[in-house]
């Protein structure tokens, strides 16, 4: 049995969840189940069509990854709302969406994000987020 970190704490993982897992076709299997599983916990509702829809977006091989991501960011703010961040934590991370979205990082990790792409997110979170740092004020480097 192996143990999973949860939150500085270890629970055991049964071993046949391990050996599942390691299947190769693990994938295939969990996106066959997925939506009976959802059924059965949830009932057929809107909540289920959504979740499923999603799935079926982020799994595809067609999107391309920076869709992904986005969608992936704009669930986890519906469901953890960035404003319950603790307030070192966002200090942190506005100075970082700065970085990127003025084109202060030039690392190879972010130049695949056009310009265009980087100025919509930039002037969303100005138009949308009241408490941003003084520094978020100033014009943007082209």
């Amino acid at each position: 049995m192996r143990k999973a970190e949860l939150g500085g704490a270890q629970a055991p993982i049964p071993q046949r969840y391990v050996d599942e897992a390691a299947r190769p076709d693990a994938e295939a299997i969990v996106r066959d189940r997925l939506p009976a599983k959802l059924l059965k916990v949830a009932g057929d509702n809107r909540l289920v069509s959504l979740v499923r829809e999603a799935y079926g977006y982020v799994s595809d091989p067609r999107v391309p990854n920076r869709y992904k991501v986005l969608a992936v960011a704009a669930l986890l703010y519906f469901i953890s709302p960035f404003d319950a961040i603790p307030d070192f934590v966002k200090t942190q991370l506005y100075r970082r969406l700065y970085e990127i979205l003025t084109n202060r990082d030039t690392s190879s990790a972010f130049a695949r994000i056009p310009a265009a792409d980087r100025t919509a997110m930039f002037e969303i979170l100005q138009a949308t987020k009241p408490d941003l740092p003084s520094y978020w004020e100033t014009p943007r480097a082209q």
